[in-house]
């Protein structure tokens, strides 16, 4: 993983040689902008590594509403997932098509798509249902196959192929994504309320029931959760609370140790921060050495 910013600063460093030659101006433009957004997006990582490390995590029997740091297993709670790929019970899926570029060693993106269901999260003391609507979810790839061209592609991605990729003679490559039941999560996230949920006051009785029975509303979901709240996908009803994106931008999953969390954006923050700033004083050191004044 160190590779690429080492990469990405020789580069830099390569266009720099090269454009002292030009036009101050060229270098103002393309070099400047460059380091302050990577000084930037270190910023932002460590920012938001701070706020791993400052946030105790919390015991999901005792969670209460606003923002969180929470550690469980995953328990489905509206059946499970088939992952596209593979075919692996899970409760998300992620999948990505990628194209080499020439001999760049580059891989351009073509196509991804993914697919979540609501789960539980579960650490001894309770469970919480999580939505990973707008989340961050970091997990490593699960499944990668790669092919020359679209003879190649093996027959369980082939499906996926069609439509996205129309050049014949490309490699490409296959990753998957999954998180299945059973996987430890680290979840830092927004505890709110949670909208599939009932109140005791609005659920059915026995003699609604017989009311509505071949009734239109039976086919509604809501009122046949309000009836079956015991059912697979009624279950998110029986509980108030749901762990999903807030107000705070932060919403952030993954399948890591937090010591591992902690050093891999420990690494980047410093690469952000010290790569921006060096790339930021370079740009500005050859503008004046191109106007003599350094």
């Amino acid at each position: 993983m160190a590779e690429s910013p080492t990469r990405l600063l020789l580069t830099v460093f390569l266009v720099s040689v090269f454009l002292i030659t030009w036009n101050p101006i060229i270098i103002l433009i393309i070099l400047f902008p460059l380091g302050l957004v990577w000084f930037y997006r270190g910023l932002w990582t460590y920012r938001f590594l701070q706020n791993i490390r400052n946030m105790p995590t919390s015991r999901i029997g005792g969670l209460a509403r606003g923002f969180v740091e929470i550690k469980g297993k995953v328990v489905p709670a509206q059946g499970t997932l088939k992952s596209p790929l593979t075919g692996h019970e899970c409760v998300y899926h992620m999948y990505k098509i990628e194209r080499l570029l020439g001999n760049v060693n580059k891989w351009e993106l073509v196509s991804s798509h993914y697919l979540y269901l609501n789960f539980y999260l579960e650490d001894g003391t309770g469970k919480v249902l999580v939505n990973l609507r707008d989340a961050k979810v970091e997990i490593p790839g699960d499944y990668e196959v790669r092919s020359d061209g679209l003879i190649g592609v093996p027959p369980s991605v082939s499906m996926f192929v069609m439509g996205s990729v129309d050049d014949n003679n490309s490699i490409l490559r296959f990753t998957e994504y999954f998180i299945a039941p059973g996987d430890s999560l680290y979840i830092l996230g927004s505890v709110g309320e949670n909208p599939f949920d009932v109140p005791e006051n609005e659920r059915l009785t026995t003699e609604d029931l017989s009311k509505l029975k071949g009734s239109k509303m039976i086919s509604n979901d809501a009122a046949r959760c309000k009836l079956e709240p015991e059912k697979g996908d009624c279950i998110n009803h029986l509980h108030k609370l749901m762990i999903q994106k807030g107000d705070n931008d932060l919403y952030y999953v993954s399948d890591k140790p937090e010591h591992i969390i902690d050093a891999e954006l420990r690494k980047k923050a410093l690469w952000g921060i010290y790569g921006g700033t060096v790339i930021s004083i370079m740009s500005i050191a050859l503008i004046l050495i191109q106007l003599k004044l350094l």
